[in-house]
């Protein structure tokens, strides 16, 4: 099967889109991007202690990286980290333990007056003594929570990513229209099905639009390249 394709056309047949949630975006987005959709995100960090209302003993923080707190491996649910070591008088910092959502040690981290970083599946920095004027040092049992929410059909849009680990990283539509500068979500018409350029989608620069082939394809979306002779050979791979 071929199918005969001007330059610039980029919908190529019968196609169906759908209004969906596009995240917060920094820069205009053209029509034509490939998307994918988010499908886990980090939650607020909370107090995990032994005191009253799971208070901790000690003032110091956790705080969460902004700008890549999931990392390879982050999965849904709520990671602890505790207080297995008391800083000492040596000085010795505090060592925190590090649990998944199924309980399982995934490491350790110092708990430094200037903070430490730890980065396995979750990425942020535990700071002993934090608050300035009130300094209690952590102790045996303190903790916090850091909950990974499952975003299923609530999850957002955003740029298709293959570095990304929070299920941007998967091909899911096609944006229908260019998509303006928004600091918070706004509705948009995506492309969910139909056969399309590939020529004329858009990607990040460095990625590679044949990459996303295989997960469109399984959502009934196809793209086709150009061949030399000017024809295209339908769903080419």
């Amino acid at each position: 099967m071929s199918i005969n394709i001007t330059h610039k056309q980029f919908i190529l047949g019968d196609y169906r889109t759908a209004v969906m949630k596009l995240g917060a975006t920094v820069s205009l987005l053209l029509a034509n991007t490939i998307l994918g959709k988010k499908m886990i995100s980090a939650g607020t960090v909370a107090p995990d202690g032994a005191g009253t209302s799971s208070a901790n003993t000690g003032t110091g923080t956790l705080v969460l990286n902004a700008t890549t707190p999931l990392l390879v491996g982050a999965k849904a649910g709520t990671y602890t980290a505790k207080c297995t070591t008391a800083a000492t008088s040596t000085p010795t910092d505090a060592i925190f333990t590090v649990y998944d959502p199924s309980g399982v040690s995934i490491g350790t981290t110092d708990a430094g007056v200037s903070g430490n970083t730890f980065a396995k599946q979750i990425k942020f920095v535990v700071t002993d003594k934090a608050t300035a004027g009130d300094e209690v040092a952590f102790v045996v049992g303190d903790g916090f929570a850091i909950p990974v929410v499952s975003l299923g059909a609530d999850g957002e849009l955003a740029v298709w990513n293959p570095d990304a680990i929070d299920g941007s990283q998967i091909p899911y539509a096609i944006l229908a229209e260019d998509a303006p500068i928004n600091v918070a979500t706004q509705n948009i018409s995506v492309f969910i099905e139909g056969t399309f350029n590939a020529d004329e989608a858009v990607v990040s620069d460095g990625v590679a639009v044949k990459q996303a082939f295989d997960s469109l394809r399984e959502k009934g979306i196809f793209l086709i390249h150009q061949a030399d002779n000017g024809r295209y050979a339908a769903y080419e791979a």
